[in-house]
């Protein structure tokens, strides 16, 4: 678990930027999805429009 050589603020700042790089991630996938449901939900728009004309 906690390595006693390293001090504890060392400990900790690994564990806040391994945090950050996954919070970080997650973001991103989050963002991802939502332009994929956009760009779908505009394709489904057009094709309404389409059958409209």
């Amino acid at each position: 678990m906690l390595n006693k050589k390293q001090p504890n603020h060392v400990y900790f700042l690994r564990q806040a930027s391994l945090m950050s790089t996954l919070s970080i991630k997650q973001q991103i996938k989050q963002q991802t999805l939502k332009h994929r449901n956009i760009a779908t939900t505009q394709r489904k728009l057009m094709d309404g429009v389409v059958i409209f004309l």
